[in-house]
């Protein structure tokens, strides 16, 4: 095991990038926009906040280089299983999934990786996120709790088992701890990644390790039957029950769906615009391979 200092000084160069990181991205969306960096400010700030959570950014490959750094030199710790399974889990989780997401949002584009069809002078409703709160804090507080159960539960595979009885407690306590993390991404998936996100000329459903970015002009009818619903001019229907909750909830979430969609679809020119949903993966696929990561780590220093 190295110096605590020596441990000390790895983290404090993870955490010391992190800004320096930030920084990157705060330049990077200037000049992909084509716009001087010095202009609107605190807007490029809310850019890079939202860029660096965005699978692939530099601020979160830092951190996974960072994480992972942390991990090796922690030497007793490491084992073979954990280089060629456990770093790369941890890897991929706090890098994120790769995508085209974080391009388009560099160079301003919409999901559908085209430019805003507005004229640059159009008003601009302001971006909103429609969520359904108590299932958000609900899951809150369960994630935390399951995290918690997974290093509780690795404390308790028995050491040198010898007995038929503790191996078959050990090979129960294997599977569940694989089982954890992928239970916990779909409660990730339903609770703290679920919600509606009405920016620009879409309405973004996230939800269930999927996110589907809807343009307005698509969008028929916002109903609120059985939780909220989007249903498409050629009879598509969103996928997902996107929000469940009392009915009053329901009712104003799907009218303020559809009060953005007629807003926004007034102000597009004329004509066919051609442009299609876009179906992407969720974050919640990082976050469950990060703590899968985690669970193998457990249990190969075991």
């Amino acid at each position: 095991m190295l110096p605590p200092w020596l441990l000390h000084s790895v983290a404090l160069l993870a955490l010391a990038g992190l800004p320096l990181a930030l920084w990157r991205e705060f330049l990077r969306i200037a000049r992909d926009r084509g716009e001087d960096w010095r202009k609107d400010v605190p807007r490029r700030l809310r850019q890079t906040l939202v860029a660096s959570t965005m699978g692939w950014s530099y601020a979160r490959w830092w951190l996974a280089t960072g994480g992972v750094l942390l991990v090796v030199v922690q030497s007793e710790a490491v084992t073979s299983t954990n280089v060629s399974t456990a770093l790369p889990l941890l890897c991929f989780g706090l890098a994120g999934v790769p995508s085209r997401t974080l391009d388009m949002y560099r160079r301003g584009r919409d999901p559908d990786r085209r430019f805003d069809a507005r004229h640059p002078d159009t008003p601009r409703p302001r971006a909103r996120t429609v969520r359904n709160r108590p299932v958000t804090v609900a899951g809150c507080l369960l994630v935390p709790v399951m995290v918690w159960g997974t290093f509780w539960l690795a404390a308790q595979i028995p050491r040198d088992a010898q007995s038929v009885m503790e191996w078959a407690l050990a090979f129960g306590i294997l599977i569940v701890l694989v089982a954890l993390p992928l239970v916990g991404g779909l409660v990730l998936g339903a609770s703290l990644f679920s919600w509606v996100r009405l920016d620009g000329t879409h309405v973004t459903v996230q939800g269930g390790g999927e996110r589907i970015s809807i343009p307005v002009e698509l969008i028929d009818e916002v109903t609120a039957e059985r939780g909220v619903r989007i249903r498409m001019v050629d009879g598509r229907e969103s996928s997902m029950l996107m929000l469940r909750g009392p009915a009053a909830a329901e009712r104003q979430a799907a009218e303020r769906i559809r009060a953005f969609a007629d807003e926004v679809r007034a102000t597009l020119p004329a004509g066919p615009l051609y442009r299609d949903v876009v179906h992407r993966r969720g974050p919640d696929a990082g976050l469950s391979a990060l703590w899968l990561g985690v669970s193998v780590f457990l249990l190969g220093s075991m």
